[in-house]
């Protein structure tokens, strides 16, 4: 074992070491045009996937050197147990990836909190650990693509994508990265033996191959399907969002509609006999949109950011970023580089309850119950507005400009919030009105607010998941008298702008499989402030009768499969049971796992005849 490790590191080690200095000279590169560590997750992503295709890569090479008939059986037939043997491949590949992908991040990190006053917080280190892993689930994803024998388990490079990228905290998904690093782990495993087109062997064997397998065709039929469906739409004109009209009373076209029209069409629905002298006064009205600017905060010790926690000072000239260790902004000079210390709560050290938004060029700071304006003279952040525990911010309207101070509205998970004008920026608001959101917090759109003569109409739109499945959207109009009593003048119906099965197809398409891969977003906490329950969401007979079609389909094309294999009669109804419940991924992975013999050899099979070694 330890003259077949160190073979495979003197086989690479050349290449990794060209690689690490490559990739150390980009990170270095990069750093000195931008944060690294405060880029959002998009730019995250790229980096990220290109850590994972060289991965990939690298797997794909090594065992597709392997692979050939000579050299398979010149690796397998060794005096050592097949663990042992692939143990030493395994880690001499992790540590080649270590040279070539951890150990630039690393050195790039530490300098970086040597020599500069940048943000290096502890778990940004585990952020490289985790880029790692990644890179190493991938490498796992392409030796098995080589060691299959089908080009079909290609789909597997989709596990480390569904798994491990989530926006949660990066202990957490360190944690997760290793989980799936040993799942792909023991596919890999399983899948060199000396004949590699022999199916797995045993009852863990198989589940440890089929359930990645089973995910990977999952998303590769949903992103396809979707892909396709939508592509179809597109050209025969019928998709809402590629149309120049959208569908008539749908909720695209109460996204689209202007403020006016869109409160006017309530006012239309409404039976109350002034409705026609409100929507007469719209035209002079004053009307504010409060749209859902917050749909998730930023969680501590986070993987990557969904917006720059940075903002700059004109006056100063400083680079505020925010510090996970330290609940607080770390200041650098703008050209130079020095730093300039914290700022806090109090302008000094005095921690924030959580990790903030960075609104409005750093004038002010969104927290989940709180919000927070910068007080440049003092030179520390004063509350202007504070809710009740278990409400959290979605929007806000907010003018901070010098000729009018004005905190308007406030959408929450709980409320619509109105707000009294206050004399300072600084000074906290007090409630005018409050109305209890008339319907669910995890659908609503935006809200829109017509002051009229002797009131304001308000109008709620919710309905922005109904194209992954949720009930009908509604538009609920009320009107809010001058002493702030609220009544409801309409509640209408949208209509759905998508067909039925490309709604629901998450569901239809493998309900087990559905469930499975909502755990992570219950288990995970990524700060969302408006979670979506898809597992426990009514479904329309339609989609009963969709998913039970593809599961009845999926298990006669299990039957008519293994008819033509050599897998005892035990297994063929276990996996067509598997197909039943399952459906057209499991269906799927039956392809790639079991071999259906070819009429010839049934032929011979059939008639007794010897077969071929």
């Amino acid at each position: 074992m330890r003259e077949l490790f160190l073979s495979e590191c003197r086989r690479f080690r050349m290449a990794a070491l060209i690689a690490a200095g490559v990739h150390l000279t980009l990170l270095f590169v990069i750093s000195r045009l931008t944060l690294v560590m405060q880029m959002d997750w998009r730019r995250h992503f790229v980096m990220l996937m290109a850590y994972g295709l060289a991965g990939a890569i690298f797997g794909a090479y090594q065992f597709g050197t392997y692979r050939q008939p000579a050299r398979w059986v010149w690796l397998m037939h060794r005096p050592l147990p097949r663990w042992r043997i692939c143990a030493a491949i395994a880690c001499a590949s992790a540590l080649m990836l270590l040279i070539a992908i951890g150990l630039p991040g690393m050195l790039m990190l530490a300098i970086t909190q040597a020599a500069t006053a940048r943000v290096v917080d502890v778990h940004h280190y585990f952020i490289v650990l985790y880029v790692t892993l990644f890179s190493m689930a991938a490498w796992l994803c392409g030796s098995y693509a080589m060691l299959s024998r089908s080009k079909l388990a290609i789909v597997l490079l989709l596990l480390p994508c569904v798994l491990m990228l989530h926006l949660a905290s990066a202990f957490s998904m360190l944690a997760v990265g290793a989980a799936t690093v040993l799942l792909l782990a023991a596919i890999a495993y399983f899948a060199m033996k000396p004949n590699r087109f022999a199916p797995p062997q045993g009852t863990a064997a198989t589940l440890a191959t089929a359930l990645p397998l089973q995910i990977g065709f999952y998303f590769a039929l949903l992103w396809a399907g979707g892909f396709g469906a939508q592509y179809l739409m597109i050209m025969a004109g019928t998709h809402p969002l590629n149309s120049s009209v959208a569908p008539a009373g749908g909720f695209v076209e109460a996204v689209r509609a202007k403020h006016r029209d869109l409160i006017a069409k309530g006012l239309d629905a409404a039976s109350d006999p002034r409705a026609a002298q409100w929507k007469a006064q719209l035209p002079a009205a004053v009307v504010t949109p409060v749209r859902i600017e917050y749909p998730r905060f930023p969680v501590l010790h986070e993987l990557s950011l969904d917006s720059p926690m940075a903002w700059y000072e004109e006056p100063t000239n400083t680079i505020w970023s925010f510090s996970h260790d330290h609940m607080a902004f770390q200041g650098q000079d703008m050209f130079t580089g020095a730093p300039r210390g914290k700022l806090g709560m109090d302008g000094a050290s005095q921690p924030f309850a959580a990790p903030p938004v960075v609104d409005q060029n750093g004038m002010q700071l969104v927290l989940p119950h709180e919000v927070l304006a910068f007080d440049s003279k003092a030179r520390r952040w004063q509350p202007i507005m504070r809710l009740p525990g278990g409400e959290t911010v979605l929007g806000l309207r907010t003018r901070v400009e010098p000729a009018k101070y004005r905190h308007e509205y406030a959408l929450t998970t709980k409320r619509f919030i109105a707000w009294r004008d206050v004399a300072g920026p600084m000074q906290q608001a007090e409630e005018r009105y409050s109305i209890p959101l008339p319907g669910a917090p995890a659908e609503v759109q935006r809200v829109d607010i017509a002051t009229l003569a002797d009131g304001e109409i308000v109008s709620f739109l919710f309905g922005r998941n109904t194209i992954d499945g949720a009930p009908d959207g509604v538009q609920v109009v009320m009107r809010v008298d001058a002493n702030g009593k609220a009544e409801q003048l309409a509640r209408r119906p949208l209509n759905h702008d998508y067909p039925m099965l490309f709604e629901h197809r998450e569901w239809w398409l493998s309900p087990p499989l559905h469930a499975l891969l909502a755990l992570p977003d219950l288990l995970l906490d990524q700060g969302e402030t408006m979670p979506l329950d898809t597992v426990a969401m009514a479904r329309p007979p339609g989609a009963w009768a969709a998913s039970l079609t593809a599961s009845l389909l999926s298990a006669l094309g299990a039957w008519w499969w293994l008819r033509a294999s050599r897998v005892p009669v035990r297994s063929k109804a276990v996996w067509i049971t598997c197909c039943l419940v399952i459906g057209v991924p499991c269906l799927l992975c039956l392809l790639v796992m079991q071999e259906r013999l070819s009429p010839a050899v049934r032929a011979r099979l059939h008639a007794g005849l010897p077969q071929a070694a």
